[in-house]
């Protein structure tokens, strides 16, 4: 009993290893998609957004006067 205890303790160490380098790439994956977002609206600082707003609504061609494009208007 004692035997089989170990050889499953040690199977599951090693699925644990050999998950750690994809969790890790998640979370560098995660951490620069994180960057880029702040970075893209950062970028949005200095831009009038109700001018981009209605470009936006008039690109999906929605009625500007509609409830949801109202708010993002707004």
């Amino acid at each position: 009993m004692v035997l089989f205890y170990r050889m499953t303790e040690s199977t599951i160490h090693r699925k644990e290893k050999s998950l750690l380098p994809s969790i890790a790439v998640f979370e560098i994956v995660k951490g620069i998609s994180a960057l880029a977002a702040g970075a893209g609206l950062l970028s949005l600082a200095h831009h009038d957004l109700k001018v981009m707003a209605y470009a936006l609504i008039g690109h999906f061609h929605i009625d500007p006067e509609s409830h949801y494009p109202q708010l993002l208007i707004t």
